[in-house]
């Protein structure tokens, strides 16, 4: 895909988007998407794992992008045990399968958003593991961390993509607890494996981290 046809797509998405979107959230900045969505339509058909909670146009914009995607949302697991139990009590993320029936090295790249905050340190490195194995050489990994001190700190987040450069923040109305706050060198040891990494303390004082493998 070229860079005329890629901006094409892009900017057909965010005014439609920006137009048409009427759910609660706020649109923050991104540092790295537009390197992840770059690096994502330099192949031919790049195969991409998003960990997050599922967001439709989020598949279709990558899927428009000449991408193949695969969803497999850890925590909305837990957000039907929370139903089902009448919505009382709070989302245990203590039952989620980290470990992942993919093959080694299938994926271009990965997306966890909103994920690492949720886990222990313990069970964030048998994520992260996972994803190692499953991404190809010099495949690509975005992530989200959360504030040291977000309001609210327990609830769940939706990413829609609204532009290379603009990502909406979605809270959905469930409750997890949160078990880890993720400091500059927790972030560091996690992704001390890959070949490269780079972290922004954006505005909104989240932090996004991009890294190869």
């Amino acid at each position: 895909m070229t860079n005329d046809q890629r901006r094409t797509i892009m900017s057909e998405v965010s005014i439609s988007r920006k137009k048409g979107m009427e759910r609660e959230g706020q649109i923050h900045s991104t540092a790295i998407l537009k390197t992840f969505i770059k690096e994502m339509t330099l192949l031919p058909k790049s195969i991409i794992l998003d960990l997050g909670c599922i967001c439709d146009s989020n598949i279709e914009l990558f899927t428009h992008l000449g991408c193949k995607v695969f969803v497999k949302d850890l925590l909305n697991a837990n957000a039907r045990t929370w139903a089902d139990s009448g919505g009382m009590g709070e989302i245990s993320v203590d039952e989620v399968q980290i470990d992942f029936e993919y093959p080694e090295n299938l994926f271009d790249g990965i997306l966890l958003w909103d994920i690492f905050d949720h886990f222990d340190f313990e069970d964030a490195r048998l994520l992260i593991n996972n994803a190692w194995r499953i991404l190809k050489e010099k495949g690509w990994v975005l992530a989200l961390f959360r504030p040291v001190n977000p309001t609210p700190f327990n609830t769940i987040t939706r990413y829609r993509i609204v532009s290379l450069g603009e990502i909406r923040y979605e809270t959905l109305p469930l409750i997890i607890q949160r078990n880890k706050i993720y400091y500059n060198r927790d972030v560091a040891d996690l992704f001390s494996d890959f070949s490269s990494y780079t972290s922004y303390i954006l505005k909104n004082r989240w932090r996004e981290v991009i890294a190869r493998k």
